[in-house]
């Protein structure tokens, strides 16, 4: 859970403790590790919309297109993954 994990510490909070706590709840959940184990479509359009959200959090700190692209680009790739991500 190293992405949830540099959300909160880096971009966000700047609080190594949040980060820790964060990443041990989502460690521990029982919904991520079952989904997980069998590559369920709904962890692989979480994944993108995770890298999605923070390409867009860097972009609006740097202003940077690259990371508008970045995020354009995995939105749109988690639309194609999983029915659920046409609703995010």
């Amino acid at each position: 859970f190293p992405i949830l994990f540099f959300i909160l510490t880096v971009l966000l909070t700047r609080s190594k403790r949040a980060g820790l706590l964060s990443a041990l709840f989502a460690a521990t959940s029982p919904w991520l590790q079952v989904t997980s184990r069998h590559a369920h479509e709904g962890i692989i359009c979480l994944w993108f919309i995770v890298i999605s959200m923070i390409a867009s959090i860097v972009y609006v700190r740097t202003k940077s297109i690259r990371y508008l692209v970045i995020a354009s680009v995995c939105a749109g790739i988690s639309l194609w993954t999983y029915h659920l991500a046409k609703v995010y």
